[in-house]
């Protein structure tokens, strides 16, 4: 790609942001049949941002896997009431091409824009949406506070994206272990 292509390609991203005007949050497996889900600073967490979300106006899409329940209900009491959601069902780890099918029939945004994504599990469907996305010209944006890991390597994943730059990794969590580790 040359120095042309790149800048008429960022013109354009910025033109279709402005158009969304917020960055859309999507919201990948936060149902109550995953183990992680109930972990008190995930909630947490994932209700600040669908809740700053919902206060901009922005758009939010819900991602569950079939057969594993709805959206946790503290998440879904955030959302109610609130017209600008959807929520999308997948079969497999990777929802990329519902939440993209999602944003398109219901909001007319399309790629290249920014995505924010939480939820669980790191290493596994929100690394599926969000590589899915990026490879239908999306920029995501990884909530790292918001995201849970479980045995599926959360920091490995995290790492992988810092180091890549393929996904953008933002609201870091402390790296405290990490440094106890390097200290030994």
């Amino acid at each position: 790609m040359g120095k042309e292509e790149g800048i008429q390609g960022h013109v354009q991203r910025q033109r279709l942001e402005t158009r969304v005007k917020q960055i859309p949050l999507i919201v990948v497996d936060m149902q109550n049949k995953f183990t992680g889900v109930n972990q008190p600073w995930l909630i947490r967490n994932v209700v600040k941002h669908v809740k700053a979300a919902r206060k901009s106006n922005v758009p939010v899409v819900l991602v569950e896997m079939c057969a594993f329940g709805s959206t946790n209900p503290e998440i879904k009491r955030v959302l109610k009431g609130y017209g600008n959601y959807t929520t999308v069902k997948k079969y497999g780890c990777d929802g990329s091409v519902q939440v993209s099918k999602a944003l398109q029939e219901k909001w007319k945004i399309t790629s290249p824009v920014t995505l924010k994504m939480l939820g669980i599990y790191t290493g596994a469907c929100v690394e599926a949406t969000a590589d899915g996305l990026v490879g239908k010209g999306y920029q995501v944006k990884v909530i790292e506070e918001a995201c849970y890991g479980g045995s599926f390597g959360h920091d490995a994943q995290i790492e992988l994206w810092e180091n890549t730059q393929k996904v953008q990794v933002i609201y870091k969590r402390r790296r405290w272990y990490r440094k106890q580790k390097e200290q030994k």
